[in-house]
């Protein structure tokens, strides 16, 4: 479920425990991840010192001297920080799967239905920049200046699929479900509208709502509906401002009109049909 604000969240956090700190005490459990750390990664990574943290679409990323190590949370996952020892924490806490030292602060990953991920990238060459080396590819970032109304009509041309689904495709970095849903209902654009029908015109009022519903989340803490908190445990409060999201059987908040529920790309999608034109 973690999208890009909550990733985000999580990123900022971890940026005064991690930066600078050198990182130690590896472990992994024993069961299988999307992608997991192995035995080998761990010890090239034990006693390297974190030079950044940052975020990509949904991805935490720790850069190291010479390797980064990503993380994807899935659905259900979230990284808690403790001072509690690793032994103690893992035997008092269910689907734990990694944990690592940074001086006095241990990280866990937790991941309960275990879509989530870590990924070692070693660096090749001292010149080879992060996205020379990814083993895929991250899409537009939604908050970056080049994200903007011409960019996004442009690619749009002659994609013929519902434009929620091509807006959880991947293209532009970070958008699930929750955050599509909400930026086309502030659009004014129904879910099921093809992609390559919309103008230039409602291509900006969607550019402007996502850029809007994504900043609104993280001052909002992100939107916590079954699993997600930060890493002090605390659940996001941007659920309570959801429009649309998880409001099945509701009233529309604008029109009061009865909400509907439709299936798009194997995905839930809330909207009004009055509020929302093709």
């Amino acid at each position: 479920m973690p999208e890009l604000p909550e990733v985000e969240i999580v990123t900022r956090s971890l940026i005064p425990i991690l930066k600078n700190k050198i990182l130690t005490n590896f472990w992994t459990s024993d069961k299988n991840l999307r992608s997991q750390l192995s035995d080998y990664e761990c010890f090239i990574l034990t006693n390297k010192k974190v030079k950044r943290i940052f975020r990509q679409a949904k991805y935490l990323i720790l850069e190291l001297d010479n390797s980064w190590i990503l993380i994807h949370f899935g659905m259900t996952g979230k990284i808690t920080v403790s001072k509690v020892e690793q032994k103690v924490f893992i035997a008092n806490n269910k689907h734990v799967h990694c944990s690592f030292q940074a001086e006095d602060n241990f990280l866990y990953f937790q991941d309960i239905r275990r879509f989530g991920g870590l990924y070692f990238v070693e660096r090749s060459d001292e010149k080879n920049l992060f996205d020379s080396q990814l083993p895929f590819n991250f899409g537009i970032e939604p908050l970056s200046e080049k994200f903007n109304e011409n960019y996004i009509y442009l690619i749009s041309r002659k994609v013929n699929m519902p434009i929620k689904a091509w807006l959880m495709k991947g293209i532009i970095a970070g958008i699930g479900n929750i955050y599509a849903s909400e930026a086309l209902f502030r659009a004014g654009i129904n879910p099921n509208a093809k992609t390559k029908s919309l103008g230039i015109i409602r291509m900006s009022r969607l550019v402007n709502s996502i850029k809007f519903v994504l900043t609104e989340a993280i001052r909002s803490g992100g939107s916590t509906i079954n699993n997600y908190s930060n890493i002090d445990g605390e659940a996001g409060n941007y659920a309570k401002k959801h429009m649309v999201y998880g409001r099945k059987d509701k009233f529309c908040l604008i029109c009061n009109y009865m909400l509907d529920t439709k299936y798009i790309a194997q995905r839930s999608s809330f909207y009004c049909k009055k509020c929302q034109k093709f």
